[in-house]
């Protein structure tokens, strides 16, 4: 599965090569871990574990969704796991590394993400932390609106013909 994007960005599928970086990666989203009052070696176990624990949530719930990795002149600099396997699609998990964060890439992978739903006449769901304000105003500039909401996440669903010609945040 790839998706055009502008240069120097590009899309690729996730390979067993990427496990290290797919670990820093999942390490670099846990600030609320890094927080607690523990020993390094114990710190990363514990993310370790949470890491494993929601890889395997998302296999079980999600067992066609495709890992990509998001690079920018060929350094991975995000991942993205898809699943476009039917009529409705999910972006089950999106992210990208601090140092990139806020400059646009994200904006405009989802917009290609988007775009590819459109011509597959697909809807496109995905979630977010309430504490994710950011991702939140992201993902509504690009048309997605709130459908419901819990007392951690926001789901949201973007529609075919609904929010195609929301301008990529770039």
């Amino acid at each position: 599965m790839s998706f055009p994007l502008p240069s120097p960005l590009t899309l690729r599928a996730a390979t067993d090569a990427d496990a290290a970086f797919c670990r820093a990666l999942f390490a670099s989203t846990r600030d609320d871990l890094r927080q607690l009052p523990l020993p390094a070696p114990m710190l990363e176990q514990l993310i370790d574990m949470q890491r494993h624990a929601q890889e395997t949530s998302w296999q079980m719930a999600f067992p066609h969704a495709a890992a990509l990795i998001l690079e920018c002149d060929a350094r991975p600099i995000g991942r993205l796991l898809l699943d476009a396997s039917g009529r409705d699609w999910r972006v089950v998990d999106i992210a990208l590394v601090p140092g990139e964060r806020g400059r646009g890439h994200g904006g405009v992978l989802l917009a290609a993400v988007r775009d590819q739903a459109q011509a597959a006449c697909a809807s496109l769901a995905l979630s977010v932390l309430r504490s994710n304000e950011a991702a939140l105003r992201l993902y509504q500039r690009l048309g997605f609106t709130l459908v419901r909401s819990d007392e951690m996440r926001h789901e949201l669903l973007w529609q075919a013909g609904a929010g195609a010609e929301a301008a990529p945040a770039r």
